[in-house]
This record gives C-alpha cells, structure tokens and sequence, in this order.
C-alpha cells in the first residue's frame, strides 16, 4: 500500500513539473537540464533562441526561406510507419513525432513519466504487473493517439 502512495505522489510531482513545462516556467537548469528542452515556448526576452529548438517545435525538422521557418513537407510518409500513419512533416529523427516524442521536450518526458507511475501504481495496489504494463499501454497509446491526430 505504501509503495501504490510512493508512486501516486511521484505522479502528483511529475504532472507539476509538466505544467512547468508547458508554462515555459523553468528560469534555473535544474539538474544541468538545458531550459530550452524543458521550456515549451522561447522566454520572451531572449531572442538567441531559433524557433525550431522550442520545445515543441523540435518534433520537427525545420528550415529558414523567405524570412520564416517552415515545416519540411513530404511527399510521401516514412517507410517505417508501415503505411499506418501519414505524416505531411518530415520528423527531426524517426518516431520524433510519435513513439519517441518524450524525446522532444520536458512536457512529454514529464507525460511519460507520469504514465510509468500509473503503471506502477496499479501494479502495485492489484499485486499484478500484468495489470500495471495494462495500464502504462493504456495510457501511452492514448498519448500516442493524441500526437498521431495532431
């Protein structure tokens, strides 16, 4: 029972470190983590910072034309989404948009976390990992299908 509260309250923790993160809220480098991987948007004043290294932008590869950046369009989906997903973008590095987007920025490292928490907090309270991997599945395909509709 204590370990289903240890992991309840590290959910509790990791979902106010995302809410930092999509706040853009981080002004130290906790942890010698840059700011700009756990920042979702630019500070506003500071303007070193390129577009395409903001958070969320890093799902994606960019390029500078006509003074803006813009998204690098496709002709036609990667090989390894096996015709399941149809992505308009080219991806930054494979699966960058999807299965490896907690790679991207702070705010979906911080919803990975949280999801394995929820795992571990079922398995520990049903005494079953197999329910805990259910609900960690559950809960990550969730995530997936959010980045997939985006």
């Amino acid at each position: 029972m204590i370990l289903t509260v240890v992991f309840v309250f590290l959910y509790k923790f990791f979902d106010e470190l995302q809410d930092e993160s999509v706040n853009s809220a981080w002004k130290k480098r906790p942890l010698g983590i840059s700011r700009r991987f756990l920042n979702k948007y630019a500070d506003a004043s500071r303007t070193s910072l390129r577009f395409p290294d903001m958070g969320w932008a890093r799902k994606w590869s960019w390029q500078y034309a006509d003074n803006v950046w813009q998204s690098v369009e496709l002709d036609k989906t990667p090989w390894w989404y096996f015709g399941l997903i149809k992505n308009k973008r080219k991806e930054r590095f494979p699966y960058s948009s999807t299965l490896l987007v907690w790679m991207t920025d702070g705010e979906h490292l911080f919803q990975l976390l949280k999801d394995i928490c929820i795992g571990l907090a079922i398995a520990s309270a049903s005494s079953s990992p197999w329910m805990g991997l259910a609900a960690f599945l559950a809960t990550f395909l969730l995530g997936l299908v959010k980045e997939v509709r985006k």
